[in-house]
């Protein structure tokens, strides 16, 4: 009996993978996450995974994120956006973090997004597919 591949995660290949990119860290600095801490401080960026499906069963993984981009004003929101942009589409197609990403595609454009009652910050979200597969 074969033991099956467990595929890595979209989200912690992503945010580790960003954390080491100035572009986006030099404004944010660590503030790069999967959530919004409960008491935040701006600018940052919380990226979640909400859907995705194996392209070939126990390899091949196309994980549908959702970048939240965070600023003090509209324009800093949507520079931090640029920003998460940027360096995304810019992930190297070799071995990192357990996983070799094939492609990034853009699935949702960049959005403003009105503050809300649940954070009141200014952010633009964007979303893109992440695809990649074990190391």
């Amino acid at each position: 009996m074969t033991t099956p591949l467990v595929l890595p995660s979209a989200e912690r290949v992503v945010v580790r993978y960003l954390l080491t990119q100035p572009v986006l860290t030099d404004k944010v600095g660590t503030r790069i996450g999967t959530t919004v801490p409960a008491s935040p401080t701006y600018p940052l960026v919380a990226l979640r995974r909400y859907a995705g499906a194996q392209r070939v069963a126990g390899w091949l993984d196309s994980a549908l994120l959702q970048f939240d981009c965070y600023g003090t004003t509209k324009a800093e929101a949507e520079d931090v956006a640029h920003r998460a942009r940027a360096a995304v589409y810019a992930i190297p197609a070799d071995p990192m973090n357990g996983a070799v990403v094939t492609g990034v595609t853009e699935t949702i454009g960049l959005g403003w997004l009105p503050p809300d009652e649940s954070n009141p910050a200014p952010h633009y979200t964007f979303g893109v597919a992440v695809t990649l597969h074990p190391a």
